[in-house]
């Protein structure tokens, strides 16, 4: 399981179900990982190394000593970050923003600057992924969101400005919000190793030396309501209360998907995933929503 430090809950969940099944060899692995806890809970020897990584040099631009990630005047403060950057490296850079709204911001701030200005996010072009991932003739300024944080590797980096903010799913009255929030100490490492692959780099962030990040991020069993999770487990042949997960499961979200789950007749008393619970578990959208899409009279019926 690679890049187990984003703990989404489908690995968590896949890791558990393995555990259990106790037939395969799991490795996981990580840049970043809190990794004696996992190591601790799959009773399996830690193997580290530290691999091929040029050193970068990082820099705290305009920032008071602790000072966290700000989303105010950002597209400026990128702006003047990225043109001082223009004159000191003759690489691509990678600017790290939370999210859309952010990037066009940006792309704005710089405006008429002597270099190809590419935005990369989830919704993006082929024709612009392309660009973002294979080197051009100009130099280049990559405005991305997490998507080139891990998952996808920008040649001819050798500059990282870094916001510091991220979107990050969370719990609001029931249902998974969007908000924006402060990066974790383990994400700034990652961000700041995109700048040291094929030589010497820098990095620079937009916050305070000693700003009070976290040192990881909460896994999102802790942060998102877990019916999704809990229907998986059923469709899996399992009840989400008899694995045993890295984190504890919080004992309120449990009460409240297997409450939800109930009442749409998902699962049984026993927990059991229903036949109607498994046509909402093939849908690729929430499961209320699928529930409420399932539950709307057809054009056959109306007939």
């Amino acid at each position: 399981l690679d890049e187990f430090h984003e703990r989404r809950w489908d690995t968590d969940l896949l890791l558990a179900l393995l555990k259990k099944r106790g037939e395969h060899r799991l490795v996981l692995t990580s840049a970043t990982l809190a990794a004696r806890n996992l190591a601790q809970y799959l009773e399996a020897p830690l193997l580290e190394s530290e691999g091929k990584q040029y050193p970068v040099d990082v820099h705290y631009l305009d920032a008071e000593d602790r000072d966290m990630p700000a989303s105010k005047a950002l597209d400026q403060r990128v702006g003047k970050a990225v043109k001082k950057a223009l004159g000191h490296t003759d690489g691509d850079i990678l600017v790290f923003l939370p999210g859309r709204g952010e990037i066009r911001g940006a792309e704005q701030a710089l405006s008429g600057v002597d270099a190809e200005v590419i935005p990369l996010h989830a919704t993006v072009s082929p024709e612009q992924q392309r660009r973002a991932l294979y080197p051009g003739e100009r130099q280049r300024v990559i405005l991305a969101t997490n998507v080139a944080e891990t998952s996808l590797t920008i040649p001819g980096v050798t500059l990282v400005v870094d916001s510091g903010l991220e979107r990050r799913t969370h719990q609001r009255n029931g249902r998974t919000v969007l908000t924006l929030a402060a990066i974790s100490e383990a994400n700034a490492e990652q961000r700041r190793g995109r700048a040291g692959r094929t030589q010497p780099g820098a990095c620079w962030r937009l916050w305070g030396r000693n700003a009070p990040l976290d040192t990881f991020t909460p896994p999102e069993v802790q942060r998102e309501p877990l019916t999704e999770m809990m229907l998986a487990a059923a469709a899996a042949g399992r009840q989400l209360e008899e694995l045993r997960f890295p984190d504890a499961l919080p004992d309120k979200a449990l009460t409240q998907a297997r409450e939800a789950l109930w009442a749409m007749e998902a699962i049984d008393g026993n927990g059991t995933i229903t036949d109607h619970g498994r046509a909402l578990f093939a849908l690729p959208i929430d499961t209320l929503f699928a529930h409420l899409i399932t539950a709307m009279p057809d054009a056959a019926s109306k007939g």
